[in-house]
């Protein structure tokens, strides 16, 4: 059901921007290491991808969705 699927992917999303916590210094090494290679300035949104193939099953390719 897409409009169950859209309503609670949405309510996730509200949920980890309350309330969801990052490490200071996690933040400030991937700003640092996303300056460095993209010579992005520190507040330049960029959006990472996954590659890892532990997320896909026979049947389904989970890689890279969010």
């Amino acid at each position: 059901n897409s409009r169950f699927r859209f309503e609670t992917l949405a309510d996730l999303r509200e949920h980890m921007r309350a309330f969801g916590q990052v490490d200071d210094e996690l933040l400030a090494g991937l700003r640092e290491r996303i300056g460095g290679v993209l010579g992005a300035p520190p507040d330049e949104r960029v959006r990472f991808r996954s590659s890892s193939n532990a997320e896909d099953a026979i049947e389904f390719n989970g890689a890279g969705l969010y």
